[in-house]
């Protein structure tokens, strides 16, 4: 990978100048995509802003603040949705970019959100889902059942109203395919911080199980797909702790199943290039986020800069597909992975052998 991507990548952390670095047409293209696909257009905004030679500076200007619109948009639609969760007593607590954004917006400004995702008991996930009917949302996808459907998977698909704002309810923290009994969903209700948004009271997971939620999905759920902005997450929660990690952050051993939260937390300690760009799960986050800037709504297989993608690459993206076609016809995730897997396995062999 570039140099020049891995240092715009890890500016957020490391804080070094990019003033001085030289982008071309075709890199300032792909920050560009890389912005928009993994919503970092704040972050390369402030990183970038003193660089003449970014020529999409004032795309990913547009980008930025179209987000910050949408932001108080949905910001206005949670508050709606959380005071009729109160009204019919159903326990909700904010996860993920929602959760740092209404703690603290002006700390966390640079982070975008698409989506808002909600803690729900499993229980009242049905009774959850009639209350968004109620208020105009709907799934995004057609043909699934009217009903709370999560079968296969920690949350129930997406559900969307007519402002665009995205909702997904969670009956659980970890994915469903990772541990039959999650780890952390009792911890996080137990541990639930009030906040006050408006004249509104908001249940949001304590920081330190926002670091821990943080690192679960940037070492190990999501580590394909969603760019490095987790990292991102864990540090700003580390300086606005006081850079010091919150009392029991040991509970990440509940899920950090490689052992990987000790070295991660001295490199979020140091922040330095050079020691960061060694890591090789983070090397390996940066050079996904890259190679597969082509991602786009539609999952189309997109040429890359100079051939086609390869076929690992377009496994990773598939894998992202999966998600749709288990929640639409209810297939379990994992079998239907692996069923995509052998396919396109065999589908290269022939393909190969036909060259």
């Amino acid at each position: 990978m570039d140099k020049r991507y891995s240092n715009i990548l890890l500016q957020p952390l490391t804080r070094q100048k990019l003033d001085g670095i030289t982008i071309s047409e075709t890199q300032s293209q792909i920050i560009l995509k890389i912005a928009e696909n993994f919503i970092l257009s704040g972050y390369f905004l402030q990183s970038l802003k003193e660089n003449r030679t970014i020529s999409t500076l004032q795309q990913i200007k547009g980008i930025h603040k179209n987000f910050v619109m949408r932001f108080l948009l949905i910001k206005k639609d949670l508050t709606n949705l959380t005071e009729l969760f109160r009204i019919k007593d159903i326990e909700n607590i904010i996860l993920k970019g929602m959760a740092l954004k209404l703690m603290d917006n002006d700390f966390f400004q640079n982070r975008q959100i698409r989506d808002i995702d909600i803690l729900i008991p499993k229980n009242k996930i049905e009774h959850a889902y009639r209350i968004m009917r109620n208020a105009g949302f709907s799934y995004m996808y057609d043909d699934i059942e009217d009903s709370a459907v999560f079968k296969t998977l920690h949350h129930i698909p997406p559900m969307i109203n007519k402002n665009g704002t995205i909702v997904e309810l969670h009956h659980r923290i970890t994915n469903i395919w990772h541990y039959k009994n999650c780890p952390l969903t009792d911890l996080f209700f137990l541990q639930k911080k009030k906040i006050k948004v408006g004249s509104k009271d908001i249940y949001i997971p304590s920081i330190k199980n926002m670091m821990i939620h943080a690192f679960y999905h940037g070492y190990y759920s999501d580590r394909n797909l969603k760019g490095p902005s987790y990292f991102y997450d864990i540090n700003l929660l580390f300086q606005k702790n006081q850079k010091a990690w919150p009392q029991r952050i040991r509970d990440v051993n509940l899920i950090d199943k490689n052992n990987k939260f000790p070295k991660f937390k001295s490199l979020i300690e140091d922040c330095n290039y050079d020691v960061l760009i060694k890591d090789k799960d983070i090397k390996y986050n940066l050079d996904k986020t890259v190679n597969l800037t082509g991602f786009n709504k539609k999952f189309h297989l997109l040429r890359s800069e100079r051939n086609y993608l390869s076929f690992k690459e377009m496994l990773l993206r598939l894998n992202h597909r999966h998600k749709y076609i288990s929640y639409r016809y209810q297939v379990a995730p994992f079998t239907l992975k692996y069923f995509i897997y052998f396919a396109l396995y065999f589908w290269e062999i022939i393909k190969r052998l036909k060259i």
